[in-house]
């Protein structure tokens, strides 16, 4: 998992769907404050928006999952992921959340004024987004958010909950992921210097529990350093020029796994910056 900074689109297709997501966010917040249950339509994942947006390797989101890194379309079918749930929220092991909305402990009935939210929608691998099992451990977000503290039961409360899970449009992954380059663990993630939202998102997404996933990594790492002994060997003008472009590239985000890259190249830093 690394940063993805995005510039949001201009396009007329992009900000009419924008337009039409903030109506239906007006909408669904009518219905809760007249006592219904907020009924969701799937304006969310309008087709051509997803498509082009979300899974298209020149989109928003380079074609990768949000969080594995893995491309959607070469492998499997994608989903929509809303990082705060839209409907109904867990905890760390799936059990509902209760909270006080004014009457006494109910469920919480889910961040249904998030369900638009450009910075709450997320390209996911549907391993990664759907609850299943996985080496005797439940994997896949789901519902599941768990947080540090207090649950935000409308608008006025997100500036102050804490998630234990990391959204990689609004949080810097580096700062609480990095990854084994070297040794038994290598191509495992880790969590830094303690930090309770490394290890969470981790643990709930199954992100090396999964084998496809840890070889995929190490087969990375390898393809960089291969890159970087050519390099070093030497190689005509034209070739390194182009080996260096695809590094670059690939440190930026472009292509499967770009943490691993990052990693094998900080750590070669000051080589890969002289050529």
């Amino acid at each position: 998992m690394v940063k993805i900074d995005i510039s949001w689109p201009e396009e007329d297709d992009w900000l009419k769907w924008r337009k039409a997501c903030e109506a239906e966010k007006k909408a669904l917040k009518v219905q809760v404050r007249e006592g219904n249950k907020p009924t969701v339509k799937d304006l969310y994942k309008k087709k051509q928006i997803k498509d082009k947006y979300y899974f298209g390797v020149d989109g928003l989101f380079n074609g990768k999952c949000a969080y594995c890194e893995t491309f959607l379309r070469d492998f499997q079918r994608g989903d929509i992921e809303h990082f705060r749930p839209k409907l109904g929220v867990t905890d760390e092991n799936d059990q509902p959340i209760e909270v006080d909305y004014g009457n006494g402990p109910e469920e919480h009935i889910g961040y249904y004024w998030m369900c638009y939210d450009k910075t709450n929608l997320l390209p996911s691998c549907v391993t990664c987004n759907q609850a299943t099992k996985l080496k005797d451990y439940k994997i896949g977000k789901h519902n599941r958010f768990p947080v540090m503290g207090d649950y935000a039961i409308d608008e006025s409360g997100i500036g102050k909950e804490q998630p234990l899970l990391i959204n990689p449009i609004v949080d810097d992954p580096a700062k609480y992921i990095g990854l084994e380059t070297e040794g038994r663990f290598r191509g495992f993630l880790k969590g830094l210097d303690g930090e309770d939202r490394g290890e969470m998102t981790i643990k709930i997404l199954g992100l090396n529990l999964r084998d496809q996933l840890v070889e995929r990594r190490q087969g990375k790492m390898n393809e960089v350093r291969a890159k970087l002994v050519a390099l070093i060997m030497g190689v005509a003008p034209d070739a390194k020029e182009k080996i260096i472009r695809e590094l670059t590239e690939m440190r930026n985000g472009k292509g499967e796994y770009s943490l691993a890259v990052v990693e094998v190249l900080r750590e070669h830093q000051s080589l890969f910056m002289n050529l």
